[in-house]
């Protein structure tokens, strides 16, 4: 009778862990992507966020195992961040981001090197060994103040309000504990159901 009574409860129980709209995540746009597409996550960060650096590690090794799932980063700002911002998209551009991200988290953070003076900044990207003229021909040039401009309005359009932040597809916005990749999957999941309909 017991046995009866503990498959009947596990058969009746409501599925953990499945998303709950307003307490794991909010639909933030009414528009699905062209099918073809691959599936996006977009994290929205800061250099200096300490919440942003330790998801770091977190969200690239499981966008490492997800090989169907494209991982875009932005950079959210407010005005007094818009040095690291310009700084993201002028290594993005030089192709050398990924490779200085770490370092960037951990000048700001665990070093305290104020990498949004200018000046400070300029110093510490020539000590990482990357050609200083080419860097500040791009940080000051209308192609990165465009891409600023772009990324500014796509986080009004999100509804981002604080980093870090993750956005599925471009609908389903986080909430709660960002580092939870179980949740993750199950709203990349949703978002891959919601594309056959």
């Amino acid at each position: 009778m017991r046995r009866f009574l503990l498959l009947l409860f596990f058969l009746c129980a409501p599925a953990f862990g499945q998303p709950v709209e307003g307490r794991d995540y909010l639909i933030v746009s009414g528009s699905l992507p062209a099918a073809s597409s691959p599936i996006t996550v977009t994290e929205y960060f800061y250099y200096g966020c300490p919440q942003c650096r330790d998801l770091e590690p977190v969200i690239n090794q499981w966008a490492a195992s997800h090989h169907s799932v494209k991982l875009n980063h932005v950079p959210a700002f407010r005005n007094a961040w818009i040095t690291l911002a310009r700084t993201y998209y002028s290594l993005e551009k030089m192709g050398i981001e990924s490779r200085l991200r770490s370092g960037i988290f951990s000048a700001m953070g665990e070093q305290g090197i104020d990498l949004s003076n200018e000046s400070v900044l300029f110093g510490w990207i020539m000590k990482q060994g990357v050609p200083i003229e080419r860097f500040q021909s791009l940080f000051f040039s209308d192609e990165i103040t465009k891409k600023i401009e772009d990324s500014m309005r796509l986080a009004l359009d999100d509804h981002i309000s604080g980093v870090p932040a993750i956005l599925v597809d471009g609908r389903y916005l986080m909430l709660g504990d960002l580092a939870d990749t179980r949740m993750l999957d199950e709203l990349v999941d949703i978002a891959r159901e919601d594309r056959k309909h």
